[in-house]
């Protein structure tokens, strides 16, 4: 998530604490995106979750900062989910009309092909030897 720190709002005012208030904002929103995706996609235990500043060329501010959030939830509870739907209207998160889903995987070990020597004792193929050559002197 990227989140551009709100000079218009620090200029009305609105934001009190400066830095720090932006800082633990984007702390929720990001926690909150990570309970609410779990609440909608139950089959997962896990989210992490990372945000940052918008660059210094979108913002006109130099440095920045960035979060790390992982959420592991095991079973939810009619707390979780009602506190989850709070927070997802609240922060106006992962709303299903805004949404465009796509299954995307990959895997990092590719499954390859079993080869005939390779196969289980007792399979009716032979093992292939293989002879290397033994280097030049």
């Amino acid at each position: 998530m990227i989140l551009a720190y709100p000079t218009d709002l620090e200029a009305e005012g609105g934001l009190t604490r400066g830095y720090e208030q932006y800082r633990e904002t984007r702390a929720n929103i990001l926690e909150s995106y990570c309970f609410v995706l779990l609440a909608q996609n139950k089959h997962l235990n896990t989210a992490v979750g990372i945000a940052f500043d918008a660059h210094s060329s979108q913002t006109g501010r130099r440095g920045g900062s960035e979060d790390l959030f992982a959420m592991r939830i095991d079973n939810w509870t009619d707390d979780m989910m009602a506190r989850a739907a709070e927070a997802q209207e609240h922060y106006d998160l992962l709303r299903e009309d805004r949404l465009a889903k796509h299954e995307v995987s990959d895997n990092e070990h590719p499954i390859l092909e079993e080869k005939a020597d390779e196969r289980t004792p007792g399979s009716r193929h032979k093992p292939s030897r293989h002879r290397f050559k033994k280097p030049r002197k």
